[in-house]
């Protein structure tokens, strides 16, 4: 079996069992809860997992990268993931105290609403309990326990759409009994929605208590390790933060920068609509937890850098099937919103594609991290948040939140270029650029040729899905007939 095959065949275990969970986790957030809340609370609701995404990258410094590259040697696992693991625990403690005690803040902040802090202090206690449970996860993708992790995965989403369902399904029926004496109050549903993902973080941590058992006898902090950790991790961090930047923050700028009577709406429109986006988002997130922990083994092995040429050829001939299957079928995948909701559907095609471009960042982006030049990623990825925040603010009050879409776009095609030639400078690897250029003018305009396609055929839904179905076949045998030998020996 070729490295390629293996990497699919790993890329599989954790997207498959990830795309199962997403996808009921999308039922609810963008279908059931889209219905359930209001567009104003919709719109706190998405501002407040920013947050989460924002403090995760504080909580976690990117350890979990770091625990990879210092423990990918069988002998210095164990070492690694308790030094490691000691140093998240300590600053969880920390930053959590932190969060309680300035959340009146916060709130005032974030979400530009007073008595809102006790969101705040589900956050607290969500995020220390997902920091937690952050090293023990990918010590599991270290040691290729995928089915384990992706295991936990899914029960994490299953227990948390359970709990919103009981929550916002059960209690106002069991409430109805007044023998029972249980209240339930209409007026705070978003609580309940908070409160169901802090049972289900709960669930999860407990269920990651064995990993950390497991090397209790062992247990051992290496200050000269931390150190060297440390140093490795920091710019990793500034990374992360800029990726969240890059990918959430568009919301934050769009309550910023739109009039205060268009602002929550659009950020409950856009932030809903753009969820449509997951099915490139969920292989992305699956090709990165297999590709990750790969990469760095290969490194450690002097495998051939071509390899990672060709895992990106492959990555973007996958990439490209997922942007026209979704933008060819949005017409029927838009009804799992609400109709009022379906405006900003028209966004969709560019956060596709500015997803593809994420993947393929993450593809080279390997570079700097097997160099331990780290701190050149960080001034990349620093330059690319900045993109973004000045590009938002200049398209948002052309465009609205289509401006939000571009930027992001923009920002990772131009991540990508950057970090190409800089690692041409410093590590070497050869990509088929001009493959990979190749697909990604065709699917644009094969998109194009649909979208075109649409005003002929008047709009006349069956028409327009047996069209597009028709360009897709069309698609994959240009793929095949032109591709097909140096496909089969990339997977020789």
């Amino acid at each position: 079996m070729s490295l390629i095959q293996k990497l699919a065949g790993e890329t599989a275990i954790y997207g498959i069992p990830t795309i199962l969970s997403r996808v009921l986790n999308f039922a609810i957030i963008a279908a059931y809860l889209t219905s359930q809340l209001s567009v104003e609370n919709f719109g706190n609701m998405q501002l407040m997992y920013v947050f989460a995404a924002t403090a995760m990258v504080v909580f976690t410094y990117r350890m979990e990268t770091t625990l990879f590259r210092f423990g990918s040697k069988k002998e210095t696992t164990l070492n690694a993931f308790t030094t490691a693991a000691s140093a998240i625990i300590g600053t969880t403690v920390i930053l959590a105290i932190v969060i309680i005690i300035i959340a009146e803040p916060l709130s005032f902040l974030i979400l530009e609403t007073e008595g809102l802090h006790r969101y705040f202090y589900y956050f607290a206690a969500i995020i220390s309990l997902d920091a937690l449970a952050a090293i023990p996860f990918a010590k599991l993708r270290l040691d290729n326990q995928a089915r384990r992790f992706s295991l936990l995965k899914v029960i994490n989403i299953l227990a948390n759409v359970f709990f919103i369902l009981f929550f916002l399904e059960g209690l106002p029926w069991l409430s109805l009994n007044t023998e029972l004496g249980i209240q339930f109050d209409e007026t705070n549903k978003l609580d309940y929605v908070f409160f169901a993902n802090l049972l289900a973080s709960s669930l999860v941590f407990i269920l990651v208590i064995p990993v950390y058992s497991s090397v209790a006898k062992s247990w051992a902090i290496d200050t000269a390790l931390l150190r060297k950790m440390m140093h490795y991790t920091w710019p990793l961090a500034v990374i992360a933060f800029a990726g969240v930047i890059n990918q959430q923050y568009q919301f934050q700028i769009l309550q910023w920068v739109l009039p205060e009577d268009l602002a929550k709406e659009s950020v409950g429109v856009y932030g809903a609509a753009s969820k449509l986006a997951i099915f490139m988002t969920l292989f992305t997130t699956a090709f990165n937890y297999a590709a990750e922990p790969f990469f760095f083994k290969h490194a450690e092995a002097k495998t051939d850098r071509n390899v990672f040429g060709n895992v990106a050829f492959a990555y973007t001939i996958v990439a490209v099937f997922v942007f026209l299957g979704v933008s060819y079928y949005l017409d029927v995948v838009q009804w799992i919103l609400p109709q009022k909701y379906h405006a900003g559907v028209a966004a969709v095609p560019i956060l596709l594609m500015a997803f593809l471009f994420l993947g393929l960042y993450y593809n080279v982006a390997i570079w700097y991290k097997l160099a331990d030049r780290t701190q050149i990623g960080m001034y990349i990825s620093v330059g690319g948040a900045f993109v973004t925040i000045v590009l938002n603010i200049l398209l948002i009050p052309i465009l609205g939140y289509f401006g939000s879409a571009w930027s992001t776009l923009l920002c990772y095609v131009i991540m990508v270029v950057v970090c190409y030639i800089l690692c041409q400078k410093y590590y070497p690897i050869q990509y088929p650029v001009g493959k990979i250029l190749f697909y990604l003018v065709v699917a644009v305009i094969f998109w194009w040729i649909s979208d075109q396609g649409r005003s002929l055929l008047d709009d006349h839904l069956p028409y327009i899905l047996i069209f597009n179905t028709f360009l897709l076949f069309v698609f994959a045998g240009l793929i095949y007939f032109k591709d097909r030998r140096y496909i089969r020996q990339i997977l020789a």
